[in-house]
Parts: structure tokens; sequence; C-alpha cells
């Protein structure tokens, strides 16, 4: 019965692992010499270290993943920065931190074994499991997320025990990759386990001063090293000249090294037709394995190879059609550009023979992890096309994740060419049988689209398919010799010259999975962050609560404050959260900007731990001794005119006015923006956070440097309008404060507006409604809110109220895909703020659209809102720099200048309450 399925379901998850904890860390290694991506004339001091990001993932069961995300300049679109804030915000997804009100009862995500499958397996994982929607992930982030998990997943099941804390791990990352067939896991999986390594070519470091003589001592120490496979950048001298040169180089090469060693090209596209076929027809003879990327014009590819007969392998192409929706998710129309049979189709356009594609070149960080590599190392493969994997001179975490990416793919090369081969055989014994019989006309025998030669040839003349003659290749994986020293001790992946003598090659050995999981960090790493075990917001700040005292009374609000620097050349970023909302709402969002940014969110009065104590009647005298500073009325406080208890029940102070309205509460915050030692900050704020961050861009752009505003608006106009969302407000406060938050909260997010987050894997299930519900606080007080600061009351603010902050640090507007209403409100509110003469204030006004996100954008996709975020923050914070050392400049000139005094603000300050400290 029903207790039978329960009991069921539970022994299900009890053995499906599960993710306890995700941490991110930092690296910097030095670099002997610059990457090949970067020009030795434009080397900055920058291009003399290599950076990059380590992920940590632990599972229930004690096995360990890691993974690496380390864009390198040049090659990934991603920055350094930006890729690490992702990388960040997604592991809080995975460890559950983001979810249940930040630590209080998500959990981590579960980990489908079926994971190794790959072939959409980590995408429906992605987006059912962790809800994140895949074409939003950063490549470099997705390739870490991915080996990290998978790596775990490694241990776990290769254990002796069934579990990684229960015993050795002896397989290595390979074992497990079943490239999407599991009915043909067996055969690779054992090749993975015999030949545990994969031979790697050496790459030449050439550039255009370079003489034939020089890269043929170069290639010749290479060899006495045990290299059997070169690789030589070309195209890096000018025009016809250069592409001689090049060819020269090629042919000394050869002469150095024989015929025994493969030799490569990569163009890098930087020729056009005359050039490359210049290059190709001198090297005939050279017996080159292939040239990357000949042209620069795929166009050109047919006219190169038909007219050459040079081979070619693509690079790029693979990039750009294998990267999906990832580098789309910025694009401000709402769309789901990831199309990943579009751009799979457009790859095998490619394969035409006449285009003369051999090989493809996988870069798994800068495509985006091992499932979109196997995908097209699948089609590739189905072709008779080879697929050599390659870093993006990686640190050892990503060299050996690659590595293994590259055992797993020759093995199922390997068995293709079999299958291949048999088919054939097969198909031979049928021609035989049918010669006397005047058989059909069918007579090739396997697939035609694989088929490059021999169809239609009688068949004792034809030779084997193109997929028959697959074999393992040698890999792009010795870069790290770029690398002085490693992430891990002792290193990963680390090269093997041992079959050298017997003429193997070099070679990367495959550790096995526990191996790996042992390794210690060296000292290039930073220290990893222990706390980030627990599910609390002081993950990524400490807690204190401020007191702001204001005409309205003294606010009592708790700060979650990541710490650092608040100057003026680096203002604060400043969350502000919904209705029923908290500080706890934005854990995803500051995990991921506090590594590069101070950090500060805080529970808006009426919610959470923040309050307000209203200022009881008093006279002028008391007045003046007590808030000299806080209003310039004459120190007049209006007589009571309600008892205490109509007071409370109406949710209003003594002067009649409501204990929280917007311009109240934004007062608040505008006194806690100095009180955090700050003159300005970048204010961020969500919905109801939204309306009060545009209020006070519009009133006190002299503590606002920038503004994000995410599903906001800045009120209602209309004074019908106005009256009638008043109205609705005052029903449904009223409804909240005799029936408690969590009916309230149960019926407030069957709202329409919330049916995109009501339904999302991290908060179906009643979950958002039940972290409310724990988290919100006071009904009466919430009531109050709902009631003071509904935007029939608030004064409206419009796009033009706000151009002061947006000329000056910028601003931005955000809302969901799904979220049709705010999509149009955000893109009129950015029209009206960057309308006018001024190009730079309009230049500073941007919108962004996240695909398949409704209102909660912070909620229901930080992975996607965090990429907007870190730039916009960025690029505030510059701004503010490039203004401080501006007003340096002119205090040194003597210049002074005036304080300006905004919409009649009223004063207020703010101070850490002692008690909290």
């Amino acid at each position: 019965g029903g207790g039978g399925a329960a009991a069921a379901a539970a022994a299900k998850a009890k053995a499906t692992p599960r993710v306890i904890s995700a941490e991110v860390t930092d690296f910097t290694l030095p670099l002997r010499r610059p990457p090949t991506t970067t020009a030795t004339a434009t080397a900055t001091a920058d291009d003399a270290v290599r950076r990059g990001w380590l992920l940590k993932v632990v599972l229930d069961d004690g096995s360990i993943g890691w993974g690496e995300a380390s864009p390198l300049p040049g090659l990934h679109l991603e920055s350094h920065d930006a890729a690490g804030a992702q990388l960040r915000t997604v592991a809080s997804i995975v460890d559950g931190s983001a979810a249940g009100g930040g630590g209080s009862g998500g959990g981590g995500v579960f980990v489908d074994a079926t994971l190794p499958l790959l072939n959409g397996a980590v995408a429906e994982w992605l987006t059912s499991a962790c809800g994140v929607r895949e074409d939003a992930l950063l490549p470099s982030v997705r390739f870490a997320l991915e080996t990290a998990v998978l790596s775990a997943l490694a241990c776990r099941s290769s254990s002796s025990g069934g579990g990684g804390g229960g015993g050795e791990c002896n397989a290595p990352l390979a074992s497990v990759l079943l490239l999407g067939d599991a009915g043909n896991a067996s055969s690779p999986s054992a090749a993975a386990d015999s030949e545990n390594f994969v031979e790697i070519n050496a790459l030449i470091p050439d550039d255009a001063l370079a003489t034939p003589e020089d890269v043929a001592n170069a290639a010749r120490h290479l060899v006495a090293k045990g290299f059997r496979c070169l690789k030589l950048k070309v195209a890096r001298g000018e025009g016809t000249a250069g592409a001689f040169d090049d060819a020269k180089k090629v042919k000394a090469m050869r002469d150095a090294v024989g015929d025994d060693v493969e030799i490569r090209c990569d163009a890098n596209r930087r020729w056009g037709l005359n050039d490359a076929l210049t290059f190709g027809l001198q090297i005939i003879d050279c017996r080159v394995q292939y040239v990357e990327e000949p042209v620069s014009d795929l166009v050109d590819l047919a006219a190169f190879h038909c007219t050459t007969g040079v081979p070619v392998a693509l690079d790029e192409s693979v990039d750009e059609a294998m990267r999906g929706g990832a580098d789309g998710a910025r694009d401000g129309d709402g769309d789901d550009d990831d199309d990943s049979t579009g751009s799979l189709n457009a790859l095998i356009e490619l394969f035409e023979p006449s285009n003369g594609v051999v090989a493809i070149v996988l870069k798994p960080s800068v495509i985006g992890g091992f499932e979109r590599c196997a995908r097209a190392a699948a089609a590739a493969r189905s072709r008779g096309v080879a697929s050599v994997v390659t870093t993006a001179f990686d640190a050892g975490v990503g060299a050996d994740a690659c590595a293994n990416l590259a055992r797993a793919l020759d093995a199922a090369a390997a068995k293709a060419a079999a299958d291949a081969s048999a088919a054939a055989a097969a198909a031979d014994d049928d021609d035989d049988d049918d010669a006397s019989g005047g058989g059909g006309d069918d007579d090739d025998g396997w697939d035609a689209a694989a088929a490059r030669v021999g169809v239609g040839v009688a068949a004792a003349d034809r030779e084997p398919s193109l997929v028959a003659r697959l074999a393992p290749m040698r890999h792009g994986l010795g870069t790290g010799e770029w690398l002085d020293g490693d992430v891990f001790d002792p290193p990963a992946a680390p090269l093997d010259f041992s079959s050298a003598s017997a003429g193997g090659g070099v070679r990367v050995a495959l550790a096995p999975a526990a191996a790996s999981a042992r390794r210690k960090t060296t000292a290039a790493v930073s220290e990893m962050n222990t706390t980030t075990t627990t599910t609390t917001t002081t993950a990524w700040g400490a807690e204190s609560v401020y007191e702001a005292k204001t005409s309205r009374g003294t606010y009592s609000i708790r700060v979650v404050d990541s710490g650092g620097g608040g100057g003026d050349a680096r203002p604060p970023v400043l969350l502000l959260h919904g209705f029923l909302g908290g500080a706890e709402d934005w854990h995803a969002i500051a995990s991921g900007l506090s590594r590069s940014h101070r950090v500060v969110a805080i529970d808006l009065p009426g919610h959470g731990g923040s309050a307000l104590t209203p200022l009881e009647e008093e006279d002028d005298e008391e007045k003046d001794d007590d808030d000299d500073d806080d209003d310039d009325d004459g120190g007049k406080v209006l007589k009571e005119r309600r008892s205490p208890r109509e007071r409370d029940r109406m949710g209003t102070s003594v002067d009649g006015r409501s204990k929280y309205d917007v311009e109240s509460v934004s007062d608040a915050v505008a006194a806690l923006i100095p009180a955090l030692g700050a003159s300005k900050a970048i204010v961020v704020g969500y919905s109801l956070g939204a309306r009060i961050a545009l209020h006070l861009a519009a009133t006190r752009p002299d503590v606002v440097h920038a503004v994000a505003s995410i599903g906001g608006s800045g009120g209602i106009v209309d004074s019908i309008d106005r009256a009638t969302r008043a109205a609705r407000d005052d029903a449904a406060a009223a409804a909240l404060r005799d029936g408690g938050v969590a009916p309230f909260a149960t019926a407030w997010y069957a709202q329409p507006l919330f049916r995109a987050l009501s339904t999302h894997p991290r908060w179906r299930g009643g979950k958002i409604a039940a972290a409310r519900a724990r988290n919100s606080g006071d009904a009466r007080e919430l009531a109050d809110v709902l009631r003071g600061m509904s935007p029939g009351r608030q004064p409206a603010v419009t796009g033009r109220d706000v151009r002061d902050v947006a000329r000056a640090g910028g601003a931005l507007f955000v809302a969901g895909g799904e979220d049709v209403k705010f999509t149009a409100i955000a893109r009129a509110l950015a029209r009206e703020c960057g309308d006018g003469d001024d190009r730079d204030t309009s230049s500073r006004v941007e919108v962004v659209v996240v695909p398949g996100a409704g209102h909660a954008v912070h909620l229901e996709a930080p992975e996607a809102l965090i990429r907007a975020l870190t730039t916009f923050v960025a690029t505030a914070t510059a701004r503010a720099a490039i203004s401080a050392a501006g007003a340096t400049d002119d205090a040194k000139g003597g210049k002074k200048t005036r304080a300006r005094r905004y919409g009649g603000a009223r004063a207020g300050n703010a101070t850490p309450r002692d008690d909290a400290k």
C-alpha cells in the first residue's frame, strides 16, 4: 500500500548520494612563459601567472570530487571574476545553502547515478535537481561543476563496499564515463580500466621571429624527451611571405624528426584563402597529420582541402557550435537561446567530405563540460572523424579531467572502429554469397553517412570505412609544462615518460579517484573556507544590528555584512529583499559577489530581525533635545489623534502616518549607508526592495552610486489605480493580521505572479511558503508593511527621476522572461531613464531579461542573475574609482563642492547597536 511506496521512496533517497558540501577557492600559479593565446608584444604582468578557481564537492558518504574553472584571456569569453562569482553562486545552490531560507532546511541536492551516461543526463540533473538552467552557466563553470560531481561519483561507485567512505577507489574517472550508450558501457569501461593513460602531443612555442633552424632544434629536443607528436603554431607572420616561412619551418621539422613523428599545425583562422593555399601547397610532401582551422572563413575550407589535399581539423568552429546558449544569456529579449540540436547540426555540416575534416579539437572548459564534448565527439565518430581533447592551459585538476575524457573517447572510438570493421566483414560475406545470384544494388554494407570511400566499389577492392580506421589519438594535454608548479601535491595529471624508450610516446597517467580525492592543495591555493559546510548566511557575512534614528522613530535593522572596504572608490553592494523576504534571500547572490566586493544584505523594517520603535508624543523641547538633526519642520510633532490600540490596529505612528512607508524606510536605509562606513552604496533591490531602491535613487543620490531594480516598479501614477491598489493591499493586510503568516504566505505564493517560483525545483511543494512562515516575522508588523508600503501609497518614481544616479554609476533593470508585466515596466523605466541628449547617461542604462525566469529572478535563477550583477557592479565600481580620483585631484587643486539637498528628504543617522556586536 501507501506505506510500502513511501518506504521504497525513502530507501531510494537513502541510496542516492547527496551533496553535503561545495567549497570554492582560488589559486594563482606562476607561468614559465605566456600562453600561446597571448601575443608576446602585448604580454602584461597578468600573463605571468595562471589564475583560476577550484570547486570541491563532498557527498554524504565522504566521496570527494574536484573541478576547475580557469578562464584564459584570449580564449574564453568569460572573465576570471565572472567565472568565480557564478561558481560560488552555483556552489551555494548545489550544497543547499541557497534554499530553505539560507539553510533552514534546504539540504544539498541529490546526485543521480545516471550522470555518467551524459547524453542529456547532466542537463536534466541541472534542471530538475538543481533548478539551474544549463544555458545560463558559463562554459568554464559548467566544466568545473560536471567534473567535480562526476569525479565524486567515480570515487563512490569504484570503491569496494559501494561508497567513497567505505573503501578504496581503484579506478579513474574515465572508468565511469559511459558516453550516453548504456548498452555498450562494459567495453569502453574495460578498455579504460586496462589502459589508464593517454598519449599527448607537445606544443612548440613559436612566434613570427623564430627561424626554421630554431623550430627544428626545438622539435629534436622534444622528440629526444619522448614525444611522438608535435604541434606547431603557424600563421603568425605577415601575408604570403609569412606563409612561405611557416612552410619552411614545417619542412625543417620533418627533416629533423623523421617520418615516425606526427606533425600537426594550428593556424587559428588567421589566414585568408590565398595565404592558406600558399602554405598548404608547400607542405604537401611533409605528411602533416592535419592543419587546424587553416582559413578565416569556413566557406573556404573545401577550396583549401581540394586544392592541397592537406587534412583539416576543426577547433574554434567546434567551440562556436557547441557552446550553445551560454553566450547568449544576456541578450535582453527573454528568449531561450540554447539550441543544442541546431548547434550540433551546424557542426555536422562541416564534416562534408570535400572539407577534408579528419579531427575535431575539444576544449571542455571552453565548450562547456563533458556532456557537450561527448555530444560533439559522438557526431564526429559516426562520420569517421577523430576527437582530440586539449586543455586551456589548465592546472592539474582541469588537465586530469580532460585526460579522463580523452581516455573515455579513445575507448569509444576503438569500440566504434571494431563495430564498423565487423559490419564491413559481414557485408563482404554477404557479397560473396550473392555474387553468383546477381545480388541487389546496395553493396556498401555499412553506414553510408559514415563511409567516405568505397561506396559503389567492388567488395574485393573496397577500403575500410573511415569509422573502422578510428584509433586512439595523441591529445593536447601537455600545456601543464607552461605552469611552474600545480595546485596539488603530488601534482595531478603528471607527465609519464616511461614508455618513450619503447616508442610509446609521452603520456598522462590517470590516477585512481581516491588518489585524486586525497591530494593536498599547495600554497598556490587560497585556504578553503571550512564554514561553507554549514548552511547559514554567516558563510558569507557576519550578522549585526544597526539602529537608525529618523523622524519616524528608531529602526533596528538586522544586517549581514561580508566586510571589507566601503570608501568612495569601492562602494558596498546593498541588497534589499521583497515582501515577506529577508537577508537570506540573497545568499546565492551574496556568495557570488562577496569575494570581490563588500556585500551587505538587510532585513527590511517590519521583516525578520528588523523593526521600528515609533516616537512617542513629545513636546517641542524634548524633540529639540533628543532629535536635533532628525527633521527641519521646526521640531513639531503632530498630536496623537488615535488611541494606541487603534494605532496598533491601523499600523500607524503618533502622527497618523503609517509605521512603514516607502519614504520613512528609505530614510532608514539612507541613514544606514554612512553608518556602514560608506559615503554611497550600489543599491540592488527586488520587488518591494526595488521600489525602495528606486525611491532612494530619486530622492537621495547623495548616498546612492548606482541602482539595480529586479522585478521592480516606481509605483503607480494614476489616481484611480492608486486608490484601487491601496484598497486591495489594505484588505490583504487585514487578512494577514487576522490569519497569521503561514496561511497568508500559502495564499500569497499561489498568485499567478509567483507561479514560476512556486513550481521551481528548489521551491515547489510549498517550500517557499513554509520558509516565509518560519523566517518572515510577526504578522502584525508584516501587515503594517503591506498596508503602508503599498504601491498605491508611495510617491511614484519614473525613470527620469533616477538619471543622476544612472549618470554617476549606472542603472540596471532586470526582469524574468516569463514575467511579462514587469519586463514591460523594466523597459519603460530604462527608456525614460536613458532618453535625452546625454549619451553618456543612456549608455549606462541597461535592461536584462532572464530567460525562463518569473518574477523572483534572484530566487529562481541566481546563476543567471549573478552574471548581470557581476558585470554591473564591477562597472559601477570602476566608475566610482574614477570619480574618487577626480575628487582627490579637485581637493588638491583647492576646489570646493557644495552638498546638494534632494527632495526635502528627512535627515537621519545610524549606529551599530552595542548588544549586537
